[in-house]
This record gives structure tokens, sequence and C-alpha cells, in this order.
């Protein structure tokens, strides 16, 4: 298995919870997009390139899919 299956599967499954917290009244995906980035920025200051990149990369597919996800009312 490549590391970039591992890193597009491990963000999949975030967006997935991402919008169960939405769904729950939790916490928006926007929000945790934008904390996983925040996440990734620091990770690259300190030296972790790879680490924030991939923080990046997560926190943009749940960016991505907050904006596509079906809104249910509960």
């Amino acid at each position: 298995m490549s590391d970039d299956a591992v890193v597009k599967a491990m963000g999949t499954a975030l967006s997935v919870i991402a919008a169960t917290l939405e769904r729950g009244g939790v916490a928006k995906a926007q929000e945790l997009a934008n904390i996983l980035g925040m996440c990734g920025t620091i990770a690259s200051q300190d030296g972790e390139e790879a680490e924030g990149l991939i923080l990046g990369a997560w926190a943009a597919m749940i960016e991505d899919s907050a904006g596509t996800a079906v809104k249910y009312d509960n």
C-alpha cells in the first residue's frame, strides 16, 4: 500500500467524521478544517514539512467535502 493511498484514505475518514460532528451539532466541518490547517502550518514551521503537508491536505479534503455535504434536519 502506498503512502499516498493511506493519506487519502485517512483524509476521507476525517471528512466523514467532520460531517458527522457537524450533523450532530458538535462542530462545523469548516472549523475542524481550519484547526487542522493551523496544525499543518505549525508543523511545517517546526521543520516537519511532510507532516505539515499531510495535515494541510486533510484540511483541504474536509473543506471540500463540507461544501458538498448533505444537510440533515435533526
